[in-house]
């Protein structure tokens, strides 16, 4: 339970890192796994979508156009 609660934080840092630094732009990463705390489950291969310092879809990679990721 405590490497779970490192790994969120980290995940959080992390994200909130790169929102910082992209300011007015659309940003696409691309997470291997990501946590849905709300669900309580583990997603795989999720393309999130960052525009300014907002986090506006996260939804599988598959789907829509790529864009180069920043992080992986």
């Amino acid at each position: 339970m405590k490497n779970f609660s490192v790994k969120c934080i980290a995940l959080a840092v992390t994200l909130s890192s790169l929102a910082l630094t992209a300011q007015a732009n659309t940003v696409y990463i691309h997470a291997g796994r990501l946590v849905d705390v709300e669900r309580g489950k583990v997603l795989t291969d999720q393309r999130i979508k960052v525009e300014g310092d907002r986090i506006v879809a996260v939804e599988p990679w598959s789907r829509g156009v790529h864009r180069r990721p920043i992080a992986k």
